[in-house]
């Protein structure tokens, strides 16, 4: 019997076995889906998630743009700190502000001509002929012409039977301004013996000024908001002084300016006075500009120059090519995160220009 028990025993184990393996089999044949994928991808910023659906596969679920899935770091400006959400990423908005200035970048201040006729194409010598000299000076900068004045110094005076060949211009001139200088009611004295060219030489000196404009970056912000380590633009009125360069750099948590001034024009400069008297200066104050910055920011600057320290406002050298170079370190410790804010220079000198032009002189017998 206990044969028997155990023979029938064994039957059930089997039976229930073959039931088993039927039953798996009918699930594998009824699963008719095919999977759409193999894991998580992107397309695009948009994050498509691989799930399983209920007849088993794996299928694609676009859950569109997910922070933290697919370069997206933000749907809104509330997912940042104090930065902006710009294009799915939290960004450093940086504020751009307009140059204080509409600045041309001309190298001439001023245009100077003869009037046509003034003087002559051709005199007569021995005083038998009047004549006049008018010399004009247009101001196509932006800056003013001061006061200054305008001398033949080839020329001498007792031979035309006049006092002096120099005369100011006793007021200031506006941008493109005419201003008039005459000599009127002239007699050429000298006996020439012959016909001969006689050759004007106009000195003509004036006080003038140039803006400049540069943008700085200072930002103490963990983000890099704008570049400080960089040469950057600068603008100029016109003028025959430029800056014609400006580097930022911060070295040891210290920012630092290099200027470079440079006298683009063929005229003289030097130290700036009332009138403008070349013939009254020393050598000790030729090539002197007047340096100074302007800013709304809380920076101090303390700037070099060759050997010089100055705090500006103070005079510059340019040496014998008409170069300079500055350099200055700005204190911030009293300046927020002000990111790239504009920087005004003002320069101001003395300004000796030169024209020519000539006529003939004629003799009388």
């Amino acid at each position: 019997m206990k044969k028997l028990f155990f023979a029938f025993v064994l039957l059930l184990i089997v039976i229930s076995g073959c039931k088993n393996n039927i039953t798996g089999s009918e699930d594998i044949t009824e699963k008719e889906c095919t999977d759409e994928c193999t894991g998580d991808s992107c397309s695009g910023m948009e994050y498509i998630k691989c799930e399983e659906n209920e007849e088993g596969c794996r299928e694609q679920v676009n859950l569109g743009r997910t922070i933290g899935k697919c370069s997206v770091g933000c749907i809104n400006d509330g997912d940042c700190d104090d930065e902006k959400c710009i294009s799915n990423k939290c960004q450093c908005l940086v504020p751009k502000k307009e140059m204080p200035y509409n600045l041309s970048d001309g190298v001439k201040s001023v245009e100077m001509y003869f009037e046509e006729g003034a003087p002559p194409e051709w005199i007569f010598d021995e005083g038998r002929f009047e004549f006049d000299i008018v010399f004009n000076v247009v101001n196509l900068g932006q800056g003013v012409v001061k006061p200054g004045y305008v001398e033949f110094a080839n020329l001498h005076p007792e031979d035309f039977d006049t006092g002096s060949f120099k005369k100011y211009l006793k007021y200031n001139l506006n941008p493109g301004s005419l201003g008039q200088i005459k000599f009127e009611e002239l007699t050429y004295l000298v006996d020439e013996h012959g016909t001969s060219d006689m050759k004007i030489d106009a000195d003509f000196c004036y006080q003038y000024n140039t803006v400049a404009a540069s943008n700085i970056c200072i930002d103490k912000h963990e983000c890099a908001r704008c570049t400080i380590n960089e040469k950057k633009q600068v603008f100029n009125s016109d003028s025959p002084v430029h800056i014609t360069s400006v580097s930022e750099q911060e070295i040891s948590n210290v920012f630092y300016l290099f200027l470079k001034i440079e006298n683009l024009g063929s005229g003289l400069v030097f130290k700036k006075q009332e009138d403008c008297d070349y013939t009254e200066i020393n050598n000790s104050d030729t090539n002197l500009v007047w340096f100074d910055i302007h800013t709304d920011l809380s920076i101090n600057f303390e700037c070099s120059a060759k050997e010089d320290k100055f705090i500006p406002p103070g005079y510059i050298e340019l040496d014998e090519s008409g170069i300079a170079l500055i350099n200055c370190s700005l204190d911030t410790s009293k300046a927020d995160n002000v990111l790239e804010e504009w920087l005004v220079f003002l320069l101001e000198f003395n300004y000796l220009d030169k024209t020519e032009t000539e006529t003939e002189v004629r003799t009388s017998r």
